[in-house]
């Protein structure tokens, strides 16, 4: 992901799963705080996942919050 945005990788249009790293960590807690449950004693799984994206939508978020950045997105390529 990183590579792609930063123009190591070419940009595509492929979806991407992405997932942010705070919402990982409130699905640990939230696991954590149902280990006492016997749900979870009987062996229970949970599946987080994250949204399937493609690479230019974060990048164009990106761009826009962070303007002091040289993010590149695919309307800026075509300005080249």
């Amino acid at each position: 992901m990183m590579e792609m945005l930063m123009y190591n990788q070419p940009l595509t249009d492929d979806m991407t799963p992405l997932v942010h790293v705070r919402d990982i960590f409130r699905a640990q807690v939230f696991l954590a705080e149902r280990s006492e449950s016997p749900a979870a004693a009987a062996g229970e799984r949970c599946i987080c996942r994250g949204a399937n994206t493609t690479v230019a939508r974060p990048a164009r978020f990106l761009a826009g919050k962070f303007p002091q950045y040289d993010v590149k997105t695919a309307s800026s390529l075509l300005s080249l």
